[in-house]
Parts: C-alpha cells; structure tokens; sequence
C-alpha cells in the first residue's frame, strides 16, 4: 500500500447541503471533509472494513468554490490527514483504517 498521498480539490458551489447548512452563509459541513477524507482513502487504497475516527478538528470555515489541499500520511493502519486552503489548516484528523483489500 502507498503510504501517503496529496491531492488538490475545489468545493463545489452547488452541493445540496448548502441549502439547509446555512441559508445566509453556507459552509461545508465538518462531516463533509471528513467524509471526502475517507472515500477518498477508501478509493485508493480500498479499505474494506469500517474505519474508525480517532480525532478529528474542525478549525476554520470551508465554503463553497474554496480550493482545498488534502494530505494523508498511514503508518501501522493509522491514517493522519489535514485539509488546508492557502496553506491555513482548517481540518486535521487521525483515522483508524481497517482491512485493506
């Protein structure tokens, strides 16, 4: 398995959830980042088993059209990650990845 792997990504404007998560202002949901986080992984590296959040921390707002950089690091199945924009930290998490297929 490859043990780390970076890649860029821009929020879309019009995800479904911005209607209701806020009207006024919309913002990424924290479980959004976390949940592109682990498919992404999942994708990659096809974890086949549940995968378990030890940490994770929200620090600034994501919004819709914002470019976002993610970095993900494993070693002995644990998987450290953080999404940044302009080089600001604004998600940071520890996963516990399962089986890997």
């Amino acid at each position: 398995m490859i043990n780390s792997f970076e890649m860029d990504f821009v929020v879309p404007r019009d995800l479904p959830c911005f209607a209701g998560h806020f009207p006024a202002m919309p913002l990424v949901p924290g479980a959004l980042l976390l949940d592109w986080a682990i498919a992404e992984m999942t994708s990659r590296w096809g974890v086949s088993s549940a995968i378990n959040v030890k940490l994770c921390k929200f620090l600034q707002p994501v919004l819709p059209g914002d470019a976002l950089h993610l970095r993900v690091g494993v070693a002995d199945r644990r998987a450290d990650f953080v999404w940044t924009k302009a080089s600001q930290s604004v998600c940071t998490g520890v996963l516990i990845l399962g089986e890997v297929a």
